[in-house]
């Protein structure tokens, strides 16, 4: 199951060597916790992801998992 929801950023931490923990707060589902992929690597879509990820910033987003 894949959710789509806008969510503001409320706090993002570095996870391992080019993640990052971020947690939202999303219309739909409330607070939320994830992973974010990627970010702390190197390049244009990395750049992007982190300008998108500061504290405060509505942005679009999309999440699944195996449990509900």
């Amino acid at each position: 199951m894949t959710v789509s929801d806008q969510a503001y950023v409320l706090h993002v931490a570095h996870y391992q060597e080019t993640s990052a923990l971020v947690r939202l707060l999303s219309r739909e589902q409330g607070i939320v916790g994830a992973v974010v992929r990627g970010v702390h690597s190197t390049g244009k879509k990395a750049n992007a992801l982190r300008a998108a990820l500061q504290m405060g910033n509505l942005v679009e987003c999309q999440w699944g998992g195996k449990s509900s």
